[in-house]
């Protein structure tokens, strides 16, 4: 049986169905303008190198640095609740194992190497962020809170995330265990801020949207005819990374200045991206129905030139 998206993007085994429910209606603040009518998107197609765990029945990539390391997660198949993750370091595979957690998930890797994720402990009832040095884990807490969950980490070492419970969350931003909410407009249950370049620019979304935050400021982040958008990288170039839902099938994306790319797995029914980095590496995983699972890639990069 076929799922529509990968475990990790929002945790959807935690957090389950609303982030797909019905289309928020109302006034969206700092919506996009049009100008003179809706941006195109163009479709390219990079080079796909797939990423497999030895022996998983799934593989999901979900980050990339600059030195092309790469984090994500692996379990048996798109249903195991006991996923956990693993880092590649010049072609090494390390396992990335929470202790005594009930799942492990890594989201983030900055360029020194530190990798940042959720830790479900409690059998999945508490999630806590972590990070992790390759050595020792750190855990991160906002509050009381019962679920946190940390997506990204810059080289400043600034984590942004979502904090709250697993009935709601908002976004967050912490500094030196502070923590600052990042709160989108709009009657949202689940929010998360998901990614933060290394000029303090973040995406995010929401039940309904996608967005940048940037300089206090909320901008919808809508591919043309797309059903749904979700964002999950942006680098210091500002190209964001994120897939959309053209049903019955979702698209990886990229977008700069304004202008959309989309691009998919040759061959595959889903394609959903995650992280970008430095030079324009964009991960994920894609789903084919031949092996009814996901598996993670990595594509060649994607520049500036390809908007032109």
């Amino acid at each position: 049986m076929k799922i529509s998206v990968s475990f990790s993007s929002v945790l959807l085994l935690i957090f389950a169905f609303p982030l797909f429910s019905e289309k928020f209606n109302g006034t969206l603040p700092n919506s996009a303008p049009r100008g003179g009518g809706p941006p195109t998107i163009k479709t390219i197609y990079p080079t796909f190198t797939t990423i497999e765990v030895p022996g998983a029945g799934l593989t999901e990539v979900n980050s990339i640095n600059s030195a092309g390391d790469i984090v994500g997660i692996y379990g048996s198949s798109s249903y195991d609740p006991h996923q956990r993750g693993f880092l590649i370091r010049d072609g090494n595979l390390i396992r990335v194992d929470y202790p005594h957690a009930y799942t492990t998930l890594p989201f983030g890797i900055n360029d020194a190497g530190i990798v940042i994720g959720a830790a479900g402990l409690q059998h999945g009832t508490v999630y806590v962020g972590f990070t992790y040095d390759g050595t020792t884990f750190k855990s991160l807490r906002d509050g009381s809170d019962s679920a946190t969950v940390s997506y990204s980490i810059n080289n400043a070492d600034s984590i942004v995330g979502g904090a709250g419970t697993i009935y709601g969350t908002k976004g967050f931003l912490e500094n030196d265990r502070t923590f600052t909410v990042i709160d989108f407009p709009g009657n949202n249950v689940y929010e998360y801020a998901t990614n933060i370049n290394n000029l303090g620019e973040i995406v995010g979304l929401t039940d309904y949207d996608a967005y940048t935050y940037i300089n206090g400021q909320f901008q919808n982040i809508d591919v043309p005819g797309a059903s749904r958008t979700g964002a999950f990288g942006i680098n210091d170039r500002g190209t964001i990374s994120g897939y959309y839902f053209e049903d019955p099938s979702s698209y990886g994306f990229a977008l700069l200045d304004g202008k959309y790319l989309s691009f998919s797995f040759p061959g595959a029914s889903d394609t959903t991206a995650n992280g970008i980095n430095a030079a324009g590496q964009v991960v994920g995983s894609y789903y084919t129905q031949d092996t009814a699972t996901y598996h993670g890639f990595v594509t060649s990069p994607i520049t500036p030139g390809d908007f032109q």
